[in-house]
């Protein structure tokens, strides 16, 4: 039994060594050369960005712009949104801070957040 394999697999593994080419049926009778089967390239890799969006037609100078001097009430409450706040909104404003209310569906609870004024709109507290 061993013999037969070992004879069947020398057999056969000669085979595609001695063959031209894969041959395809044309589907009208005639049997024609298959074409190479060829991959894809893979896709290009996602663009990476370094925190900011770029702008269309600004380029780099749109990059390298200074931050603004002081935080706004709508990066406030755009960050208020970030931190999970639904209905996130502007309360008060203050010399230094400004305080955005809001819900909190995990907590299930209304929260406020304390947001300083300083470029970068650092979190003071959230009561």
């Amino acid at each position: 039994m061993n013999r037969f394999w070992l004879f069947f697999l020398a057999a056969f593994a000669a085979f595609p060594a001695a063959a031209d080419g894969i041959w395809c049926d044309a589907g009208d009778g005639r049997v024609v050369t298959c074409p190479p089967q060829r991959r894809l390239p893979p896709p290009p890799p996602p663009p990476v960005y370094d925190g900011y969006e770029i702008a269309p037609g600004q380029g780099d100078a749109f990059r390298d712009a200074p931050p603004p001097p002081e935080c706004t009430p709508e990066q406030a409450v755009r960050l208020a949104r970030r931190y999970g706040l639904s209905d996130a909104r502007l309360a008060s404003v203050g010399t230094k801070t400004m305080f955005i209310d809001g819900y909190d569906y995990n907590a299930d609870k209304s929260v406020r957040l304390v947001i300083s004024k300083s470029p970068g709109c650092p979190l003071v507290d959230r009561m």
